[in-house]
This record gives C-alpha cells, structure tokens and sequence, in this order.
C-alpha cells in the first residue's frame, strides 16, 4: 500500500523502518478504504514521517504516544510556521488506539458544578437535539468559554446572567475569530440559554437578545464559478474602478490647470497681452471689412 501511494523508495523504506513503521501500513489503507485521494494519502504518510523523526530525536517510544506529545509536536510545528494538517497525527493516534496498539487514555469525569451543567448541556444535544459530535465540542467548549469568562472559579448563579453580559462577551470575541467561527458562537450561544430556560435555570429569553453577525448576501464572488468564468468577469469589475481612479487622479491635473489660468490673468503682464491680442484683433477685423469693400 505504501508502495502505491509514495513513489520514492527511500521515502518508502524511511517510513517502515521508523517507530510507526509498522502500523503506516494499516493506516494507508483505513485511509484509502475512507476515499481519501492517494495524493492527501501520500502528504498524510510524508507528515507521519516527521512526527517519527521527531520521536527519535526525543527518544520516545511508541508505548509512550498520548494526546499530550502529540499536542506538543503540533504546537511546535505551528511556532515554525509548518503548519499541514496537523490533524492526520491525531488520526493516527487513534488508529492504533482502535487496534490496541496503546492504551485509551482514562475519562477524566469533571465532578464540579460547571462540569455536571456541561454533561448535562451535552447530553441534551444528542439525545434531544441529535446533533453530530464535532457540533457537540463546538457548542459545549463555547459554553465553558462563556461560563468561566463570567463567574471563574466562584460560585454560578446563572440568574445574574442578563443581555449587556451576553452582548460584551459576542463584542468582545466576535473580532477574534473568522466571520464562519463567529456565527458558529452566537448559534451555540442561543441554544445554550434555550437550554437553561428548559431547564428553569434563567428567566429571560436571552436566546432573543444574542446579536447577529452580519452577512451580506452577494457580497463575494459566487463559489459555483470556475477559475475561467472568475477571470472573464474581472475585467467588467475593474473597468468601472479603473475609470473612476482615473477621472480621481485626473481631477488634481485639472485643479492646477484652472489654478494656473487664474494666475496668469492676474499677473501685471497679463493686460499687456489683452491690449496687444485685441488690436491685432481690430487690424484683423478692419482689413476684412476693407476687403469686403473692394
């Protein structure tokens, strides 16, 4: 399977001799049969090479790999700008965990007021709300976001909530984040006071008063165009804006031109011309009539 996706034979021989070696080749293949491209599958492999690589250096043996190490060598490929989906190592992490190859970690239950509100919250959303597990993470990490922004390690009382909180905490965060990410929060955001009025837990419908993030429809280009129909289209966008800084910059070009009409009229040797052009004028016009005359 490696053979078939890595077309160098050192690059091949490099990953099966390695720490991980022996289980790239099962992983190639969950991989494939989930349909990833043999290209991704290849740039997947090639990533895995380093993070072996890495092990080395740090003398870590395969019985060693967790969630922690392999936080850490994401964190350090981030920090020298390497970032390449990093996500594949977790991946991986779990493929041998599935097979036995290590050990799950050990559930760590959360037993504090904020934890037991947070299982509570998850547990509506897939039991009554059925949402997917990657929605899940979202909408409860946002949860605890809110929650600890507001009452740290004290005491809850969710009945201090109330809409100026919500709407610094949405000002506060909105910025941060891209415009999908921030839609994704106040979306959490209402389902999470819905949950808390179901429950009794607050009064007001803070759900309603969660602001918007705002999105203008037709505001960027279509994504159903191709690469072709987007560069027959750009010149028809900049023609407009091309005449208009035009006609900007040729605006200053005609201020100094008037400036400079002005100026000549009010110099001292200006009238000395108008006296001259306007005899050469009534010459002109006196030896037409005179012509006429004949």
């Amino acid at each position: 399977m490696l053979e078939h996706c890595v077309e160098s034979r050192d690059t091949v021989w490099r990953l099966r001799s390695g720490i991980l070696g022996a289980h790239l080749e099962s992983f190639a293949e969950h991989l494939a049969n989930c349909g990833y491209a043999a290209a991704t599958v290849r740039s997947q492999l090639i990533l895995l090479g380093h993070f072996n690589q890495w092990l080395v250096r740090r003398r870590r043996g395969l019985g060693e790999l967790n969630d922690e190490l392999v936080d850490k060598f994401v964190h350090e490929r981030r920090r020298l700008g390497k970032w390449r989906r990093e996500s594949v190592v977790h991946q991986f992490l779990t493929h041998l965990r599935t097979h036995g190859v290590i050990s799950s970690p050990t559930p760590v239950i959360d037993e504090t007021p904020l934890g037991r509100l947070l299982h509570q919250y998850e547990q509506y959303l897939v039991l009554e709300r059925g949402l997917a597990p990657a929605t899940v993470t979202n909408y409860s990490g946002f949860f605890r976001g809110f929650l600890t922004e507001r009452f740290g390690n004290g005491p809850m009382d969710l009945r201090e909530l109330d809409v100026p909180r919500v709407t610094t905490f949405v000002l506060r965060h909105a910025p941060t984040m891209s415009h999908g990410r921030a839609k994704i929060m106040v979306t959490a955001l209402r389902s999470i006071f819905r949950f808390l009025l179901q429950r009794g837990a607050i009064e007001p419908d803070l759900a309603a008063c969660v602001p918007r993030i705002a999105d203008w429809r037709l505001a960027t280009i279509p994504k159903y165009l191709s690469p072709d129909e987007v560069e027959r289209l750009l010149p028809d966008i900049r023609g407009p804006a091309r005449s208009r800084h035009s006609a900007a910059a040729g605006a200053p070009r005609a201020s100094r031109r008037r400036d400079c009409r002005v100026r000549a009229r009010r110099h001292p040797l200006a009238h000395r011309r108008d006296d001259r052009s306007q005899q050469q004028t009534a010459s002109s016009g006196s030896a037409a009539v005179a012509e006429r005359g004949r």
